[in-house]
């Protein structure tokens, strides 16, 4: 039994090979590094942005019926990493290896931006994303971190590979991207969120229950587009946002109605007098 195991062992050494180091010279290369790595470097900036956050701005948070306001929603970092995989399926390199974002990609991250308000992620947290995702990967290859405001020439002085040097650009542009749709939201004063107060609660029938608000006054008489599904925490459930549609048309009054299903005998997690 020992001499066929050592045999075996042997026969398994001989064909393992040794990882192949990363080619680190172009934007295709690093891309194909990092995405042999994606364990690590999600690990890595998830720790990054932990680190450097700053606290979140206030938002307004769900109020129970009898007064007990809900904690902040705190996304975690994977949403960071997310991201990066995603507007990464749409850069389009020139014939300089110089990468920068699609039309879809684009949207993405100025829609991000604005999003992420709901939850008190400003332009701040944004700019520590991007510092968490530009650690990480200096980290994960070995390379000494160029900085916040990394130039072509910075990098050239520290010997960081052209590849790596052109993905660490495209972070900070899809960083920038994403803080202008979020900038542009606090310039023209729209509110992160805007709060509505439960007025009526019904059942209908096993599977139904109507629920009835009337939004506050930041709402400015705005109730969203007809069929907008608007993104929605109760003290129910304030851990997460459902996406809701008011069945009532849009109105200056504020009135909204959402039709929520619910599972048969089940009891009503909803009372008069909440804030949604």
């Amino acid at each position: 039994m020992t001499e066929e195991f050592t045999r075996g062992s042997s026969r398994h050494a001989a064909h393992q090979r040794t990882p192949a180091a990363p080619d680190l010279t172009t934007l295709e290369g690093a891309f194909a590094a990092v995405e042999d790595r994606t364990a690590s470097v999600a690990e890595r900036i998830a720790a990054q942005y932990r680190a450097a956050a700053p606290a979140p701005a206030h938002v307004d948070q769900p109020v129970s019926a009898d007064g007990v306001t809900a904690a902040p929603h705190l996304p975690d970092g994977r949403w960071i990493y997310k991201a990066v995989l995603y507007t990464t399926g749409g850069i389009v390199v020139d014939s300089r290896d110089a990468g920068g974002f699609d039309e879809d990609r684009t949207s993405f991250l100025t829609d991000l931006g604005r999003d992420l308000r709901k939850d008190g992620i400003t332009v701040g947290h944004i700019a520590a994303a991007g510092q968490a995702v530009s650690r990480a990967l200096c980290a994960e290859f070995d390379q000494p971190w160029p900085g916040p405001d990394i130039t072509y020439q910075r990098a050239e002085e520290l010997g960081i590979p052209a590849g790596l040097t052109e993905l660490l650009q495209v972070v900070d542009s899809g960083v920038r991207v994403a803080a202008i749709g979020s900038a542009e939201d606090d310039e023209a004063g729209v509110p992160a969120t805007v709060t509505a107060e439960v007025t009526d609660v019904q059942r209908r029938g096993p599977h139904i229950t109507v629920v009835r608000l009337v939004a506050g006054r930041k709402a400015n008489g705005k109730t969203g587009w007809p069929g907008q599904f608007l993104e929605v925490r109760t003290p129910a459930e304030p851990d997460r946002w459902q996406q809701l549609a008011s069945s009532l048309p849009p109105n200056l009054a504020g009135f909204l109605e959402f039709r929520l299903p619910r599972p048969v005998d089940a009891p009503v997690q909803v009372a008069p007098g909440e804030t949604w």
